[in-house]
């Protein structure tokens, strides 16, 4: 069983999820260390990915953090419908697909079949390497259906 850090904190206004009806957006998670750093680096062509994919993978383990913060357990995950990642790297880094690999891997091994039919895009950013979960499509549940406050109370 993967152990999952605890929840991201808001940063700012902003919150780490938002969900509407029978979907959870999440937004992007940044790779940090234990110390809450982020792990940066860019890449450039012929790098060995092995610190790369590590960052993938954590901050993949923060995206599903905050998802089950959200939801309650990641049971209700009932599929995800997209992962975006962001790798910063050079123009002539084409590896993109093999360092967001490692993120991917995670979500097959914490949802197993609930990954089936992903969309992964890693594309040049300025950030470090990162990840989010877009459309998380929930299992219904009574006892969290209404779990959100309303954002138009603020």
């Amino acid at each position: 069983m993967i152990k999952l850090p605890a929840p991201p904190k808001p940063r700012g206004n902003d919150r780490p999820t938002v969900t509407f009806g029978g979907l959870v957006q999440l937004g992007g998670q940044v790779s940090r260390d234990d110390a809450g750093m982020a792990i940066t680096r860019r890449l450039v062509s012929g790098d060995d990915l092995a610190t790369a994919r590590q960052a993938a993978e954590t901050a993949m383990l923060r995206c599903l953090s905050a998802l089950e913060a959200e939801i309650g357990s990641l049971d209700r995950a009932a599929q995800i419908l997209m992962v975006r990642g962001y790798i910063r790297s050079m123009p002539d880094f084409e590896a993109h697909p093999q360092v967001m690999d490692a993120a991917s891997d995670i979500l097959v091994s914490v949802l197993d079949e609930r990954t089936r039919s992903l969309a992964v895009s890693a594309r040049d950013s300025a950030a470090s390497i990162s990840a989010a979960l877009w459309f998380i499509r929930l299992s219904p549940s009574s006892s969290t259906a209404s779990a959100l406050p309303s954002l138009m109370s603020k």
